[in-house]
């Protein structure tokens, strides 16, 4: 198109170079996007580190206090969650080390696990709605915005299933209990 409008347009030669120089480099742009995982985990002999196209958090292993496949019983028959949960020794270290534009996402990327839990009589139907009520922490640290709502949300879902953090499994190409056999390796020692 832009060879075209060259021939006719000759005039407006160094526009249309431009046109298709930025044409070329915002389709290579959205190709690497598309290419890139949606959700990583990186593990090292000091932290834990998840990687997400809205933004990131890194925990130091002294931290985790558990890593696991949450799930639950329906009619006597053990159905795993796919996702692999992370239980906390303190949620208060997790809140300085998330943006607020990754905690507005997890909020809703993880509202099928509420849902769920609804279903299953683990929580009420008023814990389903979003609390953006400031988040007090025991240190007496108060939290706003749309971290102290994934705050909130992390705390129903530590109560339903007793882990703080969620991370999808379908991001992954091992099997559940492959990835965390290994991030347990790696918080071992």
């Amino acid at each position: 198109m832009v060879l075209i409008a060259q021939v006719i347009l000759p005039q407006l030669k160094r526009q249309l170079m431009l046109l298709a120089l930025v044409s070329v480099v915002l389709i290579a742009a959205g190709f690497a996007t598309r290419l890139e995982p949606a959700v990583s985990l990186v593990f090292s002999a000091s932290k834990l580190r998840y990687f997400h196209r809205y933004g990131q958090w890194s925990l130091p292993w002294q931290h985790i206090a558990r890593v696991f496949q949450p799930s639950f019983t329906h009619a006597l028959e053990r159905i795993d969650i796919p996702y692999i949960g992370i239980k906390l020794n303190d949620i208060e270290i997790i809140s300085e080390r998330v943006s607020p534009r990754l905690a507005s996402r997890l909020i809703h990327e993880q509202r099928d696990i509420l849902v769920l839990a609804c279903q299953q009589g683990e929580i009420t139907k008023q814990q389903l709605q979003l609390n953006f009520s400031p988040y007090q922490m025991p240190s007496g640290f108060a939290v706003t915005g749309p971290i102290a709502a994934w705050l909130h949300q992390m705390e129903i879902l530590h109560q339903a299933y007793g882990a703080h953090l969620f991370v999808p499994h379908s991001c992954f190409s091992q099997s559940s209990d492959e990835l965390i056999s290994l991030i347990n390796q790696y918080k071992a020692p």
